[in-house]
């Protein structure tokens, strides 16, 4: 006999960007494959999952179930990863406190973990799709989307030559016709970014990416707003190097590099990176998109399209360092059980 079964306790470690939406794509799962659950909250946004836990008891979700721990992630994270008692770990956020987890894991026990991690993800744009206007709402959306602050935001853009520039118009539009604002407003199209010391760290990302010798098209520093929000400019660089650290490395903000090539073979060599979360890809042509789809490594290749489906159902995870496992999905279920052979002998 092939038997499932849980692993008893999930701690689930959920980021800040989207704490309702990250934090149930790891309890629901968990819970379906019969484990409790504790979840760590991001101690930036820790008041949803208080308002969560009281949903579950209203629910009647029983007692010692779903339980909720706050603390800082170097204190509460590290401990909850290394109890016990904790019988699997599951973590959204950078790759740098991933590798983390993976060390407290390994040193407490053998925990299995599913990580999701950081994401640089390309949107590689061919000259033959038939609508750039509908490309350009794409592209700009994935990057404007919660100001970039998405682990698939489509940051790299690598486009044909021959369209580049009308490409880049079209999104340079779009970008100017944001309304910033607290996210709670209903005007509100393009929101802050998650605190001041992060607005500095993309601005000096982008700072030492113009001194570079990137060019800047659109933005390059802080928004003046009515309110103190840390909001910054959406902003789009081109003639950026990939060695750049504008390239190489997760932003987590509203930017934008631009890379352009001229044939098939060199659009794809640009979509090569040590990230492997999402990526888009864009053209008229199926066969394209499939020797493309084959190409890149990434979790999730989305084609004339980009962002995941309202369903939820698809499973979400990356290649390389963008992590290991899978949420949403069955295959969320299947990672939060394990499985026992047992073989009997009736001959005695």
């Amino acid at each position: 006999m092939v038997t499932s079964e849980p692993y008893g306790v999930v701690a689930t470690i959920a980021p800040w960007n989207f704490p309702i939406t990250q934090a149930i794509t790891k309890i629901a799962p968990a819970l379906a494959a019969g484990n409790a659950v504790v979840l760590k909250p991001s101690e930036m946004t820790p008041f949803s999952a208080l308002a969560l836990a009281e949903l579950a008891i209203e629910a009647g979700i029983p007692k010692g179930i779903f339980n909720i721990v706050q603390g800082t992630g170097a204190v509460t994270g590290d401990i909850l990863c290394r109890h016990p008692m904790v019988g699997k770990i599951s973590f959204t956020g950078s790759t740098r406190t991933g590798e983390a987890i993976m060390i407290a894991s390994a040193q407490s026990g053998i925990k299995p973990v599913t990580l999701e991690l950081g994401g640089k993800s390309p949107q590689l744009v061919f000259s033959d799709v038939p609508d750039l206007d509908r490309v350009a709402r794409a592209v700009a959306a994935s990057i404007l989307n919660n100001a970039g602050q998405v682990c698939v935001a489509g940051s790299r853009l690598v486009v044909q030559r021959s369209i580049q520039a009308p490409l880049l118009d079209r999104i340079i539009t779009l970008t100017k016709a944001i309304r910033p604002g607290p996210t709670w407003a209903t005007s509100t199209t393009y929101s802050p970014v998650i605190s001041h010391p992060q607005m500095e760290r993309i601005d000096g990302i982008v700072k030492r990416a113009i001194a570079g010798g990137a060019s800047v098209l659109i933005g390059g520093g802080h928004l003046s707003t009515v309110d103190d929000g840390a909001y910054y400019q959406p902003t789009i660089l081109s003639d950026v190097r990939s060695e750049s650290e504008a390239v190489r490395e997760e932003i987590f903000g509203p930017v934008l590099t631009v890379q352009s090539f001229d044939d098939e073979e060199e659009g794809l060599k640009l979509t090569d990176h040590k990230y492997g979360l999402a990526a888009g890809v864009f053209t008229g042509d199926i066969n394209r998109a499939l020797r493309a789809r084959r190409r890149i490594q990434a979790g999730t290749i989305w084609v004339n399209r980009y962002g995941r489906s309202a369903d939820f159902i698809i499973p979400t995870g990356g290649f390389n360092n963008s992590g290991i496992g899978k949420d949403l999905g069955r295959q969320a279920v299947e990672a939060n059980l394990r499985h026992k052979s047992t073989l009997i002998a009736f001959d005695e």
